[in-house]
């Protein structure tokens, strides 16, 4: 799980308007064994670990994974009737660049610095991470 996740799932949730689907972000990597691949076991399950309680909780899953999709943070595929039963986790670094190449405006200036500066202490080089085109647009 990379250590900058916290403040991605910050900046997912600002990107995200009112709907904050940030945190079913950080549910989905709890799932991951590093290879970034994960087999959605149970909707409703994966809901409630997010914190989404309601009885709309699979309804609210599948608004923010559209919004995860959208943003290009996860590729996913159906299973069965499950329209995200396979997810990929893209490099959450490469969408951040390529979110911030695409359009600037949309993340802080106070964010990206601070981004900046975690990914150096950690040693991830943003300069060598190039814009996925494909990333960014929500192209499944």
């Amino acid at each position: 799980m990379p250590r900058t996740l916290p403040m991605i799932a910050s900046l997912i949730d600002e990107l995200g308007g009112r709907e904050k689907p940030g945190r079913l972000y950080l549910a989905l990597w709890s799932y991951d064994f590093g290879e970034g691949y994960i087999e959605v076991p149970d909707p409703a399950r994966v809901a409630l670990e997010a914190g989404y309680t309601s009885n709309r909780a699979e309804r609210t899953f599948s608004e923010r994974m559209k919004i995860l999709r959208d943003q290009g943070f996860i590729k996913a595929k159906a299973l069965g009737a499950r329209e995200f039963g396979h997810v990929l986790l893209v490099d959450p670094h490469r969408v951040v660049v390529a979110l911030r190449a695409s359009s600037p405006e949309r993340i802080a200036e106070a964010w990206w610095s601070t981004f900046e500066a975690r990914c150096s202490a950690i040693g991830i080089s943003l300069l060598e991470l190039q814009p996925i085109a494909a990333v960014v647009g929500g192209e499944q």
